[in-house]
C-alpha cells in the first residue's frame, strides 16, 4: 500500500506541474490577447476559446496536487477541542465523502465524454471537444487516487 502512496504522491506531483503549464499558457495568450487587441486592433479568434478549455483542464489536473499539499480550504476551528480520535474520525469521513463525490463527477464525465465524441466548438477553431472534456475523468481519477493515498495514511496515524 505504501506504492500505492507513493505513486499517488508522483502522479499528483506532475498533474500539478502540467496544471502549472497550462496557466502559463493562459497567461502568455491572454497577455497576447490584450496587446492584439488594444495595440494592434486585431483581435485573435482563438485565445478566449483556448483559455477556457486550458482553464478546465488546469483545474482538473490540478485539484490532487492541492490535495496532496493540503491546500485545500479546512476549517479546523470546529473541531480544534475535539478529541484526537475524534478529528482522525472526521477528517476520514471528509475523505470518504471526497471520494463519492469525485466518484461520481468522474463518472458524470466519462458519460459526458462518451457523448461529446463527436461535438467541436462552434467556433472557427473546431476545436474537438472530447479533448478538454475527458480532463474531467482523468482528473477525478487521479482525485481519487490521492484521497485513496491520503485515506490510508490518516488509518496509518498520519497527518
Amino acid at each position: 500500500m505504501k506504492y500505492l502512496t507513493n505513486f499517488a504522491k508522483s502522479v499528483s506531483l506532475w498533474a500539478g506541474r502540467i496544471s502549472g503549464y497550462f496557466v502559463l499558457f493562459m497567461i502568455f495568450a491572454t497577455g497576447f490577447e490584450v496587446i492584439s487587441r488594444y495595440v494592434f486592433n486585431r483581435p485573435t479568434s482563438w485565445a478566449n476559446e483556448i483559455c477556457m478549455y486550458l482553464l478546465l483542464m488546469s483545474v482538473m489536473l490540478g485539484v490532487c496536487y492541492t490535495q496532496q499539499v493540503k491546500g485545500h480550504i479546512f476549517v479546523d476551528w470546529l473541531t480544534s477541542g475535539m478529541t484526537l480520535k475524534t478529528q482522525r474520525f472526521l477528517d476520514m469521513a471528509g475523505l470518504v465523502t471526497g471520494l463519492i463525490f469525485w466518484g461520481l463527477l468522474g463518472w458524470q464525465g466519462i458519460l459526458l465524454s462518451i457523448k461529446g465524441w463527436d461535438w467541436h466548438s462552434q467556433t472557427i477553431l473546431e476545436v474537438p471537444l472530447i479533448y478538454p472534456l475527458l480532463s474531467i475523468p482523468l482528473g477525478s481519477l487521479l482525485m481519487c487516487l490521492q484521497l485513496v493515498a491520503d485515506f490510508y495514511e490518516k488509518l496509518q496515524g498520519g497527518d
